[in-house]
């Protein structure tokens, strides 16, 4: 099993963009594994409920329904967006890790852009760097 069926179904739109992504990433020599991609409404309502009436700290403003992880609010859902965590290879090990540079999320956001997405480190309520998707996917459901 690949990552694009583990995390998917992804909408027929975005998957290609996905694909020309992270083909991106690797003509930049970085690498980047998905951590999410279709959310159930019940897994989207629980991320909501951090931070509000569950602890933690809000991960999230979106509501089932209201997110590209989660376009419907409820049935079968598919995804609109994925998210990643950065693979940085140290002493030659393989290591997942958000604590990554400047110049890092940079050139992420740049392969983003360059496949038709739009990046997450450029929202302007939630800043979320790991996230990319499909522009006007409300309007694609």
């Amino acid at each position: 099993m690949n990552d694009y069926e583990k995390f998917g179904p992804f909408d027929v739109r975005f998957l290609p963009k996905l694909k020309a992504f992270q083909a991106k990433l690797a003509s930049f020599g970085m690498a980047a594994d998905i951590t999410q991609g279709t959310r159930t409404p019940e897994y989207q309502a629980e991320l909501y409920a951090q931070g509000r009436s569950k602890p933690g700290r809000i991960v999230t403003k979106a509501r089932p329904g209201q997110t590209p992880h989660c376009p419907y609010a409820t049935g079968t859902t598919v995804a609109f967006a994925a998210d990643f965590v950065p693979v940085l290879y140290l002493d030659g090990k393989r290591h997942r890790t958000y604590n990554v540079t400047v110049k890092w999320w940079t050139k992420f956001a740049l392969a983003a852009k360059l496949s038709g997405l739009t990046w997450g480190g450029s929202f302007r309520k939630l800043l979320d760097r790991p996230h990319v998707e499909l522009p006007g996917w409300r309007k694609l459901r």
